[in-house]
């Protein structure tokens, strides 16, 4: 038997099946006869099966005791049903082998130190993590035989770890017991509406039988609800009552969900058994019984052309579920890059409450911004939690959106001869509208132009903005001047509705000029090439005061500077460059083209003596025909000067014909300035002094317009530096580039147009000498066509943070710009 002992606590199980509950207590009374029988009770556990959960008692009638020296082994079986069987087996450790009146621990190590404890109800074994047996009595003959044994025992491990099953064990003892059965330990309400139910939210109320099945009465005191939340005794007939064997009591509960999902507690029912008490394990689940439907239940809107908005489809909302819903405002949900692509245009659900079967509506449009799926959901709301929402996909077909087309330099303005307004100076606080759209090559597609704005003769120093007319002028400055200054910036702005952009001067007269040099696609335009905006690392491709490098150019004379642009060669069309003038001999100005033929009347920039000036052009090239070697063919542009001066060209990127792939299109804004250093918005550092890099990020308002923001187009004005310097703008995640933006002139205010890979969301300014003021407008942003391919944007762009894009890398041997 000890080697069998072993082998059973190896395997250290216990197993119950039950149908019914016992609860089991030893009596100090003695009892008439000797009294032999095992009982269980499984009341406190809430996992493992209902068998374990229930209950047992086995009177002597049913009990048979197997004795092997001081090893014991009670069974309990059922004539009435011989599939239920009790079976437990204790025996002492070796180090202690005798049974006494004290209390014994069981455990999973081994024999030696603690006794055996194997419990096996219907087949199943529990599988015993700790345990304990109290014995109560022990009898023993003159050879020290056992002859009677009593003893209470308890385990965990047959349900969760903390839960303890318990009960008695009697071989021919003078002890009784107490043991309790019941109907059912637990009780499952089902599914039932939060908040729903008979009257008052509750359940029909269920009732669980409590019946005295030991040799002793069993003496109960209070039932209680654990918690008390969402559970209710309804009647009780057991509470501080006492039951003789074979008589009964009742408990009757009833449930209320008072949350979704799962609602659970118990009812503890003190008695004089083992633990102190009796459990009845409760649940119930909510479900919602505020409940809508939309119809239809999705919506296709099929495939639309990007900016095209479809007509209004509507969904009707039904509340479903018997309470009342109180509706709040309908919304679109999905990705900051696919919701854009719906539009809510009708709303009677919002603020309305309805009863059951009532109906309301929402209207919904598309409007895809990008090419491809963008799937989102309709959502609407109530006070109560419950919604409606019906998905909602449509597919935008690429109509060139955003696309660049250069055009041969055009005046489409000059105050000083009446094109384009009136002959006259501009006032102070005075607006010229001018009309762009049909003129200078702009079709009725392009929804942004890029101008190259001249002033001359201002009276007094001021700026000048450029904004799309039909909306409220905006604080920006799109060029700043001097008295008596004749000057040039590029502005890239968004067309109005009539195809007019408005030009405000702040400050005395001045006479204006605009040239337009290119415009942006905001619909299919046949029969025009357009391209995609490539940018790359910025890098300077001539200065010509570096030996070697060409020296200044003659008056009327020019520069051709060729690119290798490798793979790409083919595909270029124009590039984005700041053009720089150093040292003039005399006033002037630069004009860039594509270098064939004869240059344009058009300037890029106007200088005068000795003075360093910049601009921003996004110029037209052409293969070199003038170069030789291996730069013979290659992309190039033109510079051409008025007067003798230094030449600087810095590349920051170039448009293609449409077929390279991989670049970006441009989503014009309403100009915004997103950072001024003399008023501390935008920026990240204090003003910048000597060497100063300050970090730029956009304010909310702007990553809202465009949360899919790669680039920005935007106005850069150095402002009243106390040294001669210039100003850097490049993506914060790239090292600062050995190029310049703006230059600036002690106490100067200078502006410059640049477009910027920001890395994500935020970029740098870097300042070379001195201290220095600058302020930032964004009239624009690039994004990636490809992207925001619905795959691409889950797999490339998220919904907070874009992924930057890599500005590509230029050879670093290219070839020598040519005189002519």
């Amino acid at each position: 038997m000890r080697t069998l002992r072993r082998a059973l606590l190896g395997a250290v199980a216990i197993t119950l099946a039950v149908s019914g509950g016992v609860f089991a207590t030893s009596l100090s009374a003695n009892a008439a006869e000797p009294i032999t029988g095992v009982t269980y009770e499984g009341s406190q556990l809430t996992s493992g099966s209902s068998a374990l959960r229930s209950a047992a008692e086995y009177g002597a009638a049913d009990t048979s005791v197997v004795l092997s020296g001081e090893d014991l082994t009670f069974t309990g079986t059922s004539g009435a049903d011989p599939g239920r069987a009790l079976t437990v087996h204790v025996a002492p450790s070796l180090i202690d082998p005798k049974w006494t009146v004290k209390q014994y621990n069981s455990g999973t190590l081994d024999a030696v130190y603690y006794i055996t404890f194997t419990l096996v109800k219907d087949g199943s074994a529990c599988a015993i993590q700790n345990g304990w047996l109290d014995v109560k009595e022990v009898v023993r003959d003159a050879s020290g035989a056992l002859t009677a044994f009593a003893a209470s025992y308890a385990a965990s491990g047959c349900g969760g770890y903390a839960e303890q099953v318990d009960g008695e064990l009697r071989y021919n003892s003078s002890l009784g017991y107490v043991a309790t059965d019941y109907s059912a330990s637990s009780i499952d309400f089902g599914s039932i509406g939060v908040g729903a139910g008979i009257g008052d939210g509750y359940t029909a109320p269920q009732t669980v039988t409590y019946t005295a099945r030991g040799t002793a009465p069993t003496q109960f005191g209070a039932a209680t609800v654990f918690s008390g939340s969402g559970f209710e005794i309804t009647a009780d007939t057991c509470s501080n009552t006492t039951v003789q064997a074979g008589q009964s009591c009742t408990l009757s509960v009833r449930a209320r969900a008072a949350q979704f999902g799962v609602n659970s507690d118990r009812v503890q029912l003190a008695n004089n058994n083992g633990r102190g008490a009796t459990y009845l394990n409760l649940t119930v689940f909510g479900v919602n019984n505020h409940t809508t439907a939309a119809s239809p239940t999705s919506m296709d809107f099929g495939t639309v052309p990007v900016g095209t908005r479809t007509a209004t489809k509507t969904f009707t909302i039904t509340v479903t579920g018997l309470n009342p819903l109180t509706f709040v405002a309908a919304n679109i949900s999905g990705s900051v890059i696919e919701s854009p692509a719906f539009v809510i245009v009708s709303d009677t659900c919002a603020g309305k409450t309805l009863g059951k079967d009532q109906t309301c509506t929402v209207g919904v449009a598309a409007q895809p911004n990008a090419v491809g799926v963008a799937t989102v959901a309709l959502q609407v709301h109530t006070t109560e939690q419950a919604m409606a929402w019906a998905p909602l996909t449509v597919t935008g077909q690429d109509v060139g959106a955003g696309m660049y087309a250069p055009v041969p330099p055009a005046r489409l303005l000059d105050t000083r001869s009446g094109l384009g307004a009136p002959k006259a100076a501009v006032g102070p606080q005075g607006v010229v509208p001018l009309l762009v759209r049909g003129r200078g090559g702009v079709p009725a597609a392009a929804s942004a132009v890029v101008l190259n704005v001249t002033v001359t003769a201002p009276t007094a120093a001021g700026f000048v903005s450029v904004y799309p007319s039909g909306g409220t002028r905006p604080t920006v400055s799109s060029l700043n001047f001097p008295q008596g200054w004749t000057g040039a910036n590029s502005v890239t702005v968004s067309l109005g509705s009539d195809g007019k952009v408005n030009l405000y001067n702040n400050s005395g007269s001045v006479q204006l000029i605009a040239d337009v040099v290119g415009y942006y696609l905001g619909s299919a335009e046949s029969g025009k090439p357009a391209g995609e905006y490539q940018p790359v690392e910025p890098v300077r491709l001539l200065d010509s005061r570096e030996p070697g490098a060409g020296g200044r150019v003659a008056a009327g004379g020019a520069y051709q500077v060729p690119a290798d642009f490798g793979t790409d060669n083919t595909h270029v069309r124009a590039w984005a460059v700041n053009v720089t003038a150093v040292s003039p001999t005399k006033a002037g100005f630069f004009t860039t083209w594509s270098g064939t033929g004869t240059p344009p009347t058009a300037s890029t920039l106007n200088y005068t003596q000795g003075q360093t000036v910049s601009n921003f052009a996004i110029v037209p090239s052409a293969p070199c025909t003038v170069c030789t070697g291996s730069a013979h063919g290659l992309p190039s542009i033109g510079v051409y000067s008025s007067a003798s001066a230094y030449v600087i060209v810095d590349i920051l990127g170039y448009y293609d014909d449409g077929v390279a792939g991989d670049g970006l299109r441009f989503r014009p804004m309403t100009p915004v300035r997103i950072a001024d250093t003399r008023a501390g918005s935008g920026f990240t550092t204090p003003r910048p002094g000597t060497g100063i890099t300050v970090g730029v990020s956009p304010p909310y308002e702007v990553i809202a317009q465009a949360p899919d923001a790669l680039a920005y187009a935007m106005n850069i004005t150095a402002i009243a530096p106390t040294r001669n310097t210039y100003l850097t703008v490049y993506p914060s995640d790239l090292p600062r580039p050995a190029v310049s933006n703006v230059n600036a002139n002690a106490g100067a205010i200078v502006p410059n147009a640049a477009i910027t890979v920001i890395g994500p969301y935020d970029f740098y300014v870097y300042n070379l000498a001195g201290d220095t003021n600058f302020c930032v407008d964004v009239s624009g942003a690039f994004y990636s066509q490809s992207r925001l391919d619905v795959t691409a944007v889950r797999a490339g762009i998220t919904a907070t943070q874009p992924d930057p894009v890599r500005p590509k890398t230029l050879s670093a041997h290219q070839p020598n710009p040519v005189l002519h």
